[in-house]
């Protein structure tokens, strides 16, 4: 009888161990699920940071007049506008191509063959949000709509959409070259 009396406990303290354990084990498991998600997480986030800074190196690097760019003296005296540099990324948000463009009067020029400037669309602003229609322009996959939202006043900087008129959208940003 004192045997049976000793065992109760001893069965009872077995019993709450094996509790104790099965929570344990569930606890650990959970934790282990979200340190796996916290991990992917990481990766992502690293890969962006990545991302990031190839995107800000290709903006930080001092731009050089070629064909394609605008400037004021390249657009000459009669249009006095402002110069944007426009990116264009693809949905991983790695950039595909960047260019530049003179914006004035409500007009888009760019620079076309032969240093000649050449008009190829017209825009509209209205508060923070800028639309430009692209129908000129000598590459066809550059034509079409762009929607924008700025994004900083100091330096002007905006980011959106392009949707070309083959039906294609990209993100884009732009920014202020020179004013």
């Amino acid at each position: 009888m004192i045997r049976l009396l000793l065992q109760i406990p001893l069965f009872a303290i077995f019993c709450l161990s094996m509790q104790i354990s099965i929570v344990a084990q569930d606890d650990v498991a959970a934790l282990n699920k979200q340190l796996a998600l916290l991990k992917q997480e990481i990766d992502l986030l690293k890969r962006e940071v990545e991302i990031l800074k190839k995107e800000n190196a290709v903006l930080k690097k001092p731009s050089s007049v070629s064909k394609g760019d605008v400037t004021a003296s390249t657009a000459g005296d009669e249009i006095n506008g402002i110069i944007w540099e426009i990116s264009f990324f693809n949905k991983s948000g790695l950039l595909l191509h960047s260019g530049k463009f003179l914006a004035a009067n409500g007009k888009i020029y760019v620079k076309a063959n032969e240093g000649l400037v050449k008009e190829i669309g017209v825009f509209s602003e209205n508060a923070d949000r800028s639309r430009l229609e692209v129908t000129g322009h000598d590459n066809p996959a550059a034509n079409g709509t762009y929607n924008f939202l700025r994004i900083q006043k100091n330096p002007p900087s905006y980011e959106g959409n392009f949707r070309n008129k083959q039906g294609q959208q990209f993100p884009v940003k732009v920014r202020i070259v020179k004013d």
